[in-house]
């Protein structure tokens, strides 16, 4: 009986591993982009699983993951977290390397480290920030197995002003959800916070030519805390606005504010496995910031 039990135990397991590869060679086609996250959530949702180490290809590197992590389980089923966030960085890249030279890209609220090993390839140096260890821990890990050079971490956040903070992560399987803003009923942590300006002189940080900024709800603090540096440097940034407080943005005004002179605001939209920069609108999720002089080169 123990033989049979053992044997219907395996062939599920055959069965299980069988859907998910069936999955990912569809998920992986540009033509399912759109609608196939919600049908992927239906058969595989990532909450369900079980903690399942994969390690695949990725842009040319090697990605490790686990099927139980939000981002992992889109590099898996589909090759990529937010294409349309990849699409925009790397074209951006382009035409500041024609325009500016050298590029620089900085990431705030890295997470596990998927943008910065897409953009370890197009950037000459990247910069990330990751408070929460355990993201922390991860990007490290896969910046070691590709052996990235021009990659540096700080693991602590950037605000409005040098403090300690509290973390929450309300969500275990979407490691990108800690925040900073208190949750009911969810323990806290405390991590470091720094002020951008005042970090970036004292490391001497170069120029920001790309800034990515992910923070669930604090994108206000960190633009605030990195004023200087944003007035000389100028990037093009990459912004959620997330939840009904805007990111801290209470409207357009305040969200024009706490950028540079002489910009122009887009909204970022898929298109497929590509972007389209559409007009601005401070209800929408990801908006894209850039210099004037730079708009029409995008």
């Amino acid at each position: 009986m123990r033989s049979a039990r053992s044997a219907r135990f395996s062939g599920a397991l055959n069965l299980m591993d069988a859907l998910h590869s069936l999955l990912r060679e569809v998920g992986r086609h540009t033509a399912f982009i759109g609608r196939r996250g919600r049908v992927f959530e239906v058969i595989a949702p990532h909450q369900r699983m079980d903690h399942t180490p994969f390690n695949v290809d990725f842009y040319g590197k090697r990605y490790a993951g686990d099927l139980s992590n939000w981002i992992d389980w889109h590099v898996y089923f589909m090759g990529a977290y937010a294409p349309a966030e990849l699409a925009f960085m790397k074209r951006a890249a382009m035409v500041l390397r024609g325009a500016r030279g050298e590029v620089n890209y900085f990431d705030v609220g890295a997470n596990v480290g998927h943008h910065v090993l897409f953009m370890a390839d197009h950037a000459d140096a990247v910069f990330a920030f990751e408070p929460f260890d355990h993201a922390a821990a991860e990007l490290r890990r896969k910046v070691a197995e590709n052996g990235i050079a021009n990659v540096r971490l700080f693991d602590l956040a950037l605000g409005r002003e040098n403090a300690v903070a509290e973390m929450v992560l309300p969500d275990n399987h979407n490691w990108g959800a800690a925040t900073l803003r208190r949750v009911p009923g969810v323990a806290s942590f405390f991590v470091n916070v720094l002020r951008g300006d005042d970090l970036f002189a004292r490391e001497r940080l170069p120029r920001m030519d790309i800034l990515k900024i992910d923070v669930e709800g604090h994108e206000a603090a960190v633009l605030d805390g990195l004023a200087e540096r944003l007035r000389a440097d100028r990037p093009i940034i990459l912004t959620e606005l997330t939840g009904e407080e805007r990111s801290g943005f209470e409207n357009a005004e305040r969200l024009h504010a706490a950028l540079y002179p002489d910009h122009v605001l887009y909204t970022l939209e898929p298109r497929g496995a590509g972007y389209r920069l559409a007009p601005f609108d401070l209800g929408s999720w990801e908006i894209v910031c850039m210099p004037a002089e730079l708009a029409h080169l995008l």
